[in-house]
């Protein structure tokens, strides 16, 4: 992209290296709190997607690890600030933290994104052409995020609110401590899907091992097969398995129940096989 104006776009990859240089904290609050102390910056989606471009030059020429690592909270202060409802966005690295904060509006990002996508997001939707690294969701309280090929480990970990859909397949950890939401994984996940979680609800295809380890509350819904030690620790909550092996169960499940088959409103008549921590022999 060539912009119409390079020197105001100088200008703002200036303001941009001074809040690298003096306003970028190691805590994430602080840093977005400090990026409206350094002007000029753009406004409108054209602008700020001339800015990204010139992030990435100077990222590819000099410090491209703290360009990706940090400059999302920068990119997401601009957005959140911006008078527009929707902005369309092309990244060519994986950027950390786009969509920070998020609360009004429509992100739709074309490219591979980095870390924590959508953390401590209130409302809007973020949609992501491509695939997503570690922690997409983290800490959501509302909106909507769609990532539409794979997400790595510990989608929506610790989310309270908010619907993520993942069109691929998803790593380890999803739905880690999370309170609240919904999270659909239409392809599989690797180990430990519902670690801890204690509320909300989670849809994989295939899961590893660890499903519903430590679970406190909420629902998992697995449409296929699961590995090994499945509701290990689990003390609430209910675990649906379209086809459960028994031998796949931990022998540690206090709480909770656990289903064989789908949920009812999923066209299925599931059946009960684990019922308050207690497996029912007779079931197998």
């Amino acid at each position: 992209m060539r912009s119409e104006n390079p020197e105001e776009v100088k200008e703002y990859l200036k303001a941009f290296k001074r809040w690298l240089e003096k306003g970028c904290y190691p805590d994430i609050a602080e840093s977005y709190k400090s990026v409206p102390n350094y002007t000029p910056q753009p406004c409108t989606q054209e602008g700020i997607q001339e800015l990204i471009v010139a992030m990435e030059d100077i990222g590819n020429r000099n410090y491209v690890e703290l360009i990706d690592r940090i400059a999302g909270i920068y990119i997401s202060y601009l957005v959140n600030g911006s008078p527009e409802k929707e902005i369309v966005l092309e990244i060519s690295s994986p950027i950390n933290y786009l969509g920070l904060y998020n609360a009004k509006k429509d992100w739709i990002i074309i490219g591979n994104v980095g870390n924590y996508v959508g953390r401590f997001m209130e409302g809007g939707k973020i949609t992501v052409d491509g695939d997503a690294e570690l922690l997409v969701g983290c800490s959501m309280v509302g909106g909507n995020i769609e990532i539409k090929g794979n997400a790595e480990s510990f989608v929506g970990g610790n989310m309270i609110g908010g619907e993520i859909k993942i069109r691929g397949k998803a790593g380890y950890g999803v739905g880690k401590g999370m309170i609240g939401g919904k999270i659909t994984v239409d392809g599989d996940a690797e180990n430990g899907v519902g670690v801890g979680m204690e509320g909300g609800r989670i849809k994989v295809g295939n899961a590893g091992d660890g499903v519903g380890e430590e679970m406190e509350g909420g629902t998992i819904i697995v449409d296929g097969k699961v590995k090994k030690w499945t509701g290990d620790g689990m003390r609430c909550g209910k675990i649906y398995i379209a086809d459960l092996d028994p031998r796949n169960l931990s022998k540690r499940i206090y709480g909770g129940n656990i289903y064989r088959g789908l949920p009812e409103g999923m066209g299925e008549k599931p059946e009960l096989v684990v019922k308050d921590g207690e497996v029912l022999r007779n079931k197998f």
